[in-house]
């Protein structure tokens, strides 16, 4: 990240579920999507799924639909990367 100082992120999330490949994954009826996004420090610059000081973090919560209908929540918000050690960053 350098000398930016938030990673910027935009996503839809939306309740829809599959009827197959080990499904349903939404346990009760019209569920809330949830998900947490965290953004760690990454001081070696590997490919990696994290293990760095955790940066900042946030929760996208959805709205609740037919398990078969899109019904999709916009998410956009910033991450601070403030405290990172040499500007390399996972979400």
């Amino acid at each position: 990240m350098g000398a930016f100082d938030f990673f910027n992120v935009q996503i839809d999330i939306s309740s829809i579920d599959l009827s197959a490949f080990g499904a349903p994954f939404v346990t009760a009826p019209n569920d809330l999507p949830v998900v947490q996004f965290t953004l760690f420090d990454n001081p070696s610059g590997a490919n990696t799924t994290g293990g760095g000081a955790v940066l900042d973090q946030t929760t996208l919560t959805g709205t609740r639909s037919a398990r078969d209908t899109f019904d999709w929540t916009t998410g956009l918000f910033g991450l601070s990367t403030a405290g990172n050690s040499n500007g390399n960053v996972t979400l």
